[in-house]
């Protein structure tokens, strides 16, 4: 049997402003058998598990003087494909994630607490698939909104 050949398309910028961190398109370059009996999977078709594109931006503030930061990301994952020949696939979606930090110094400590909320909209989607599942689970949901607080010390001496 010969390999199936793939190709991905990867790109990132950093700015003072804002950040894109990762840009992917992903698909099969060649056509090729898989599975037994062996099903055509026809070139052109999405890798099983890896989301068409994937887009990650965020925007952060900092006051330097106080040690405080906030930022919002925002997390794009297109759809995914759960097999070589597409049959189906998991929905497309967008969430927003809201971190503040606080840190604080003295004396050789460094204390921080941070706060961070993910799935700020408590919005419904897939947030993983199985690839080529037999019984036909492919989807797992993602968690709602998650809340969740930090705090953190560390001393240098």
């Amino acid at each position: 049997m010969k390999p199936s050949r793939s190709s991905s398309v990867e790109v990132g910028l950093k700015g003072r402003i804002a950040e894109l961190q990762r840009l992917t398109l992903a698909r099969f370059d060649e056509g090729f058998a898989s599975g037994t009996p062996a099903v055509a999977v026809p070139a052109g078709n999405r890798i099983p598990g890896v989301p068409r594109t994937s887009l990650y931006a965020e925007l952060q503030w900092r006051d330097f003087g106080s040690g405080f930061r906030a930022a919002l990301e925002a997390r794009r994952n297109g759809a995914v494909a759960v097999d070589d020949q597409n049959s189906d696939a998991a929905a497309s979606y967008t969430v927003m994630n809201l971190r503040a930090r606080f840190e604080q110094k003295a004396r050789g400590w460094r204390v921080a607490e941070t706060l961070r909320i993910d799935n700020l909209a408590d919005r419904r989607y897939i947030g993983s698939v199985i690839v080529a599942e037999s019984n036909g689970r492919f989807f797992e949901p993602a968690p709602g909104r998650n809340v969740s607080i930090i705090v953190s010390g560390r001393l240098a001496f």
